[in-house]
């Protein structure tokens, strides 16, 4: 019993060293394989701003890969009325193509000061053979806003 586990943990380390899968972390000690999304994996799909002054307004870039293995394209990208969204509009990505989506958080914008959490929505010109439905995928952000 005890060298089948211990073979099962070999097995598993070996099958994050040789597929490339990134660890994600919640901290020391807790490292665990960050799966490839079968169409669009972004390298960092939460991003947490930290603490802002009101009326800063950072910015950040999601980076993206196209992971489909077949021509894919952004139909939309959208967001909340505080954040600006620059994306490839128009812009076919081969397959292992990256790409990326800007944004410019304005916490002038906002509904009063403390935590918000904020979603990215972007919708692929693109259905799931398994649904039907139009493929979307998500990234978000965290802030505080502090006087």
């Amino acid at each position: 019993m005890r060298f089948a586990i211990i073979a099962l943990l070999c097995c598993s380390w070996l099958g994050v060293a040789c597929t490339g899968a990134k660890l994600a972390s919640d901290g020391p000690g807790t490292e665990r394989p960050q799966p490839r999304d079968p169409y669009l994996h972004f390298e960092t799909p939460h991003h947490d701003f930290g603490t802002i002054k009101l009326g800063d307004t950072p910015t950040y870039t999601y980076v993206f890969t196209n992971t489909s293995g077949e021509a894919l394209e952004l139909e939309l990208v959208s967001g909340c009325e505080c954040t600006e969204i620059q994306w490839p509009q128009n812009k076919v990505f081969q397959p292992e193509e990256q790409g990326s989506i800007q944004i410019r958080y304005d916490s002038k914008l906002e509904e009063g000061i403390g935590e918000h959490n904020k979603t990215i929505d972007v919708l692929l010109k693109k259905e799931d053979p398994e649904t039907g439905y139009q493929i979307i995928k998500e990234v978000k952000f965290r802030v505080v806003i502090e006087l």
